[in-house]
């Protein structure tokens, strides 16, 4: 039995070591350059939108107090100072 799992994996080997020589020699198929009738022109590209104004630091400040934050109520990470006596 020893043989025949010899002979076996010696196959084996061959077979496998045929098939990468297949798929390494095989050349990939040639791509297109240029683009095929069919296609539609790529689309003109849109103007970019104006960026947001800067707000200043009142305007974001007014913002912020009428948001209704929900951690503005929660006392558990306000730190407390402790003076010394």
């Amino acid at each position: 039995m020893p043989r025949l799992r010899m002979i076996a994996k010696i196959t084996a080997t061959f077979i496998f070591l045929i098939l990468v020589v297949k798929i390494m020699s095989t050349t990939p198929p040639p791509s297109p350059l240029e683009p095929t009738p069919e296609e539609p022109p790529p689309p003109l590209p849109e103007p970019e939108p104006e960026p947001p104004k800067e707000l200043t630091d009142d305007e974001m400040m007014e913002i912020a107090m009428k948001k209704e934050w929900i951690w503005k109520d929660f006392t558990t990470y306000v730190k407390r100072r402790v003076y010394p006596v």
